[in-house]
């Protein structure tokens, strides 16, 4: 874990520095400047095979493969029409048909995408201008300081909530049983330069640099193998990862250097209060409309504020004996 105590030992990083790692160009196929000159990010960011899967060893076929990949993903997902969605793999299977081979690519992109979206909190120049008000520029502090700062962790699918704290809870997103799997990062995370890779098209640079910010944010969540443990016990992590693969992943993913320029700016502010979310949305990015509301009905508003609101009401400030 030396690597990730390298990078934490900077807790907090400067105007300029924040400047200069925005400044960093990504364009589409993952790619990043170091040191003057640009390298390809083609590749998972680790190959520690951490979901052991028999089925993976029953055949090569590309189609069983394929199969056992998209098992990583969600049952189901909600549509913006609020119908439910399951991924389907009929008709996908011919990969001698290169618009189906493309159709399932696509679909395969699109679901991912879902499961990584940031985009509330993802657009760079909103960074640099206000997401600093919000949270601090540091790693996520692990899970036993959490529990230590008498914070309920809450688990949340969105994302976008992920890190999000307010008065006595944080909600996190449990690790996406993908981001584990190498296969799936080669296969459908990073950039493999086909027609569905080229701009304006391609969002490889974006998918690849929120799943990688997601998986920073476990680095730092799960240090000691007392986190390892609360991080199971709460399902943050598939049943099936072993405290030894978890820390050479870590170990992969952080071995080198710069770091934070290959991530999503939104995971250099990881935990974000939300009472200062709601009033940037409120006041600026949604007028009127918070971030995240806590009440879906006026009745469970006043429900919460009762005390409040019948005190502020029949308070009377008692006479003041000593006045003339």
């Amino acid at each position: 874990m030396v690597p990730f105590i390298r990078i934490c030992s900077q807790k907090y990083l400067s105007r300029d520095q924040m400047t200069s790692i925005y400044q960093v160009n990504i364009p589409c196929c993952c790619r990043f400047e170091q040191a003057g000159a640009n390298q390809t990010l083609q590749l998972s960011p680790f190959k520690q095979q951490v979901l052991c899967d028999d089925r993976s060893q029953q055949s090569q076929n590309p189609h069983n493969l394929n199969d056992i990949l998209v098992s990583f993903l969600p049952a189901s997902r909600r549509s913006v029409e609020d119908n439910l969605d399951a991924f389907s793999v009929d008709g996908l299977r011919d990969d001698s048909d290169a618009n189906v081979h493309q159709d399932f690519l696509v679909k395969c992109h699109d679901w991912s995408d879902e499961e990584v979206n940031i985009k509330r909190l993802a657009d760079v120049q909103d960074v640099q201008e206000w997401l600093w008000t919000a949270g601090r520029p540091m790693p996520p502090r692990p899970l036993h300081q959490q529990l230590l700062m008498n914070r309920n962790v809450m688990i949340n699918e969105r994302m976008d909530l992920h890190l999000v704290w307010t008065t006595g809870r944080i909600f996190m997103k449990p690790l996406p049983r993908f981001i584990l799997e190498p296969r799936f990062w080669q296969k459908f995370i990073c950039c493999r330069e086909t027609a569905a890779c080229h701009p304006p098209s391609c969002d490889c640079s974006a998918r690849w640099a929120s799943a990688l910010g997601s998986l920073f944010t476990y680095a730092a969540l799960i240090m000691y193998e007392s986190d390892f443990h609360i991080a199971k016990e709460k399902r943050f992590l598939p049943e099936e990862v072993q405290w030894p693969a978890w820390k050479a992943v870590i170990r992969e993913v952080l071995s080198t250097s710069p770091f934070y320029s290959k991530i999503n700016p939104r995971f250099h502010y990881n935990e974000l209060r939300l009472s200062r979310l709601n009033k940037l949305y409120f006041f600026w990015k949604t007028p009127m409309r918070n971030y995240m509301t806590h009440w879906h009905q006026y009745g469970s508003l006043l429900h919460d504020h009762f005390a409040w609101l019948a005190s502020s009401t029949i308070y009377r400030r008692s006479p003041d004996r000593n006045a003339s």
